[in-house]
């Protein structure tokens, strides 16, 4: 499986994912669940990948139920068909199957606006993760973050710790 998404990866985002999959086997953080699209040969050419994390908001350390957003791709031959609206919107009833308040996501800006069109907000304050050697640091400054709500209409002020690595 990991190599047929690492691939998935490399077809659809050349420019950016190529360099970095082809020499790393997982993103920070192993998802808990997949949404996957296959195609009529069985060939995997979507997926959405959900971590499960209850994260840490605001000086009083706020626990928030998120469900992580990770490794979205849809092969660019079914671009615009609605696909990948229709994959993220399940994996968004899975998460809220799962109890997750919020949607939480970090991508490049340039991909702001596909989930802006799919209901997705970016939010500004500070978010901080664990990194390999244990160190509590920001999140890479390249990022943007975005939330889409579940169970909770709002995301709650205030800083966040991933409480462990990013995904």
């Amino acid at each position: 499986m990991d190599l047929v998404l690492r691939d998935g990866f490399v077809k659809c985002f050349p420019f950016c994912y190529a360099e970095h999959f082809f020499k790393q086997r997982w993103l920070s953080s192993r998802p808990h669940l997949r949404v996957l699209v296959q195609d009529d040969k069985k060939c995997i050419v979507g997926n959405v990948s959900i971590v499960i994390r209850d994260v840490f908001v605001g000086d009083s350390k706020l626990i928030v139920k998120v469900a992580g957003i990770q490794g979205v791709f849809i092969y660019p031959k079914l671009r615009g068909t609605g696909l990948g609206h229709k994959i993220m919107k399940k994996a968004m009833l899975v998460a809220y199957e799962q109890d997750r308040d919020i949607g939480l996501l970090f991508c490049y800006p340039y991909f702001e606006n596909y989930y802006k069109r799919i209901k997705w907000r970016k939010i500004e304050t500070n978010i901080s993760m664990q990194n390999e050697q244990g160190d509590i640091v920001l999140i890479p400054s390249d990022n943007i973050s975005m939330i889409c709500s579940l169970k909770k209409n709002n995301f709650p002020p205030g800083d966040i710790y991933l409480n462990g690595a990013d995904w």
